[in-house]
Formats: structure tokens, sequence, C-alpha cells
């Protein structure tokens, strides 16, 4: 019999092993690494938004995860969504169910509290679609030539690299786009110090007036271990609210052309491309008859319905 609850502190280190094992890629093994882990792990106990939970059988952890509350515009209404991550499995029990029992568990939390949808980036995805989960929009990227951006230089006089004190305005210029577009996750203030807090980081603001109108988060990526002077710039987040915020910051991207080698955006938007004179992947594939690669496709989070009451109660409102 299984029994799944909230992770206290003393469940932290059985709960760091099972993770290691099962992302060993993501927690490192050093006493230094280990103990930064703990400590991540123990202040999550203490976030509102977010909940660790195990799944014990015969008192001992088989499985963990996370679960987190997001807020998503669903046709222009702010609707609550929950959101599943971490799960992992012990080596030793795998192929018992673990897995499954932590999703169902998540599926059954959620539709309790009224939650209309639960939201996940599948680490299988033919075993989520097994679990009733349907897959969203497709994940571009493009990787490309900076020199290669359609833009005006001219239009980079309004850009400035943001500091701490700022982030509260460019979550109020999340929160505008959130609120005209269907599918958006809210941004929390946590999110946006995280992404500050990471050394690697930049953010890069365009504000022409009072308020900031577009951002571009972003970090330099070595492409060589041998020659140190090939690097790329990677965008981890670009939000604009109009053409003008997106031509300053492709601008800015363009003139980097001398010190970077390509530029890599992940974005929703199939049609970035017609904003580059060389579409062209640097992958520089081509496939019949004459046809050249623009952009690696992939599908990302995967949603699934709690309950239809659930949504004909929240379209009905």
């Amino acid at each position: 019999m299984s029994d799944i609850r909230l992770l206290t502190l003393p469940d932290l280190p059985r709960a760091l092993e099972i993770r290691q094992k099962a992302y060993p890629i993501f927690e490192g093994r050093t006493p230094e690494s280990q103990q930064r882990s703990l400590e991540r792990l123990a202040m999550q106990l203490e976030q509102s938004h977010l909940a660790l939970y195990g799944l014990f059988r015969d008192d001992e952890m088989a499985g963990v995860m996370k679960l987190f509350d997001f807020q998503m515009n669903f046709m222009g209404q702010t609707v609550p969504v929950g959101g599943l991550s971490g799960v992992a499995v012990d080596v030793i029990d795998k192929k018992k169910g673990v897995a499954r029992e932590l999703v169902e568990f998540c599926q059954r939390h959620y539709e309790e509290r009224g939650y209309l949808f639960t939201a996940l980036y599948p680490f299988r995805p033919d075993f989520y679609r097994q679990m009733g989960y349907g897959f969203g929009s497709k994940m571009y990227e493009y990787r490309v030539d900076p020199a290669g951006l359609r833009v005006n230089r001219s239009a980079r006089q309004h850009l400035y690299h943001a500091t701490m004190a700022e982030l509260d305005e460019l979550q109020a210029c999340y929160q505008r786009l959130y609120q005209r577009t269907h599918g958006l996750m809210a941004h929390s203030r946590y999110l946006f110090r995280d992404f500050h807090d990471h050394q690697d980081n930049h953010f890069l603001v365009y504000r022409p007036g009072t308020d900031v109108e577009g951002y571009l988060v972003y970090r330099f990526h070595k492409l060589s271990d041998d020659n140190f002077l090939r690097q790329e710039i990677h965008v981890r987040e670009m939000m604009y609210e109009h053409p003008a915020a997106l031509e300053a910051m492709l601008a800015f991207l363009q003139v980097q052309a001398d010190q970077v080698e390509q530029v890599r955006f992940i974005s929703q938007d199939p049609a970035l491309h017609y904003r580059f004179h060389d579409p062209r992947d640097a992958a520089q594939r081509l496939f019949p008859s004459v046809n050249h690669q623009i952009a690696a496709v992939g599908v990302g989070l995967m949603y699934r319905l709690t309950s239809v009451p659930n949504l004909l109660h929240s379209l009905r409102d």
C-alpha cells in the first residue's frame, strides 16, 4: 500500500538521493553541492506556490515529485493550473507503478481543488500520453548568424541593461502581455529574481518612455573547448509588446556579429525566420528536394484537463 504525503525537513536527504539517481546530470556529488541542494530543497518547503511530495511503501520513500500552483490566461480569463515537476523514482523501484501513482495523485489533488488543467514537461511524452496528457504548442530552436538579422541598427537607442531594482517593471511588461495572450502562464517575481540571480544571465530592456515595453534575457555560451573565441548568444526569453521593441532587440543582437558566431532563439513563433536575411539553420541541413532547414522543432509542455465540470464551470463564469 502506497502513502503519498508532503515531505518534511528530515525527508530531504533521502529525497535528494532519489533525485540524484534519477537526474545525475543536474545534481552534483561533492559535499558542497550536496549541501547547496539540500538548502534549496529546504527553502522550497517554505514556498506557498510549491509543494514537495514523496511516495512511501512500507515506510520507505520510493519516489518524489514537486507540485506547483500556476495561473494561466485561458480565453481571456485567469484560471489556476497545477504544475507537475521533478518526478523521480528510486532505481530499485522502477517499473513498479510509482511514477503512475504520483501522476494520478497530482491529477486528483488539483481536480479536488477546482483547478482547470495540470501541466508538465515530459521526460517521456509517450508515458504521459497514456496518462491522458496532450501536446501544447511546438517550440522552435533557431540558430542563425547574427549578421543575417534583418534590422535597422538605429533602432537601438532605447535599450539598456536592467538592474535588480527594475524587476517589478519587467514583470509589469510581462503581465500586460499575459493579459492579452491565450495560453500564457503568469510569471511571478520569484521567477524574475531567479533569472537575475543566475550570474550568466543578462537583462536587456527596451524603454522608449516611462514603461518597459520589451526585454531580452540572454547569456553567452562557448561553442568550442579548443577555441575560446567561438561563442554564441543564447536567448532565454524575449518578450515584446509591439514590433518596434522586437526590432530594437534584434538590432542589439545583430551588432554582436563580430563576437559571436550564432544567436540561438527558443521560441514558439513559427514565423520568426521572416526577420532573418538568411534563415538557414547553423546545421546547414538540406532535405529533398531543395529545402533548407531553418529550425529544429520540439514539443515541450503537455496539458491535461482535470475534469469536464471544472471546464464548463470556468466557461460559464
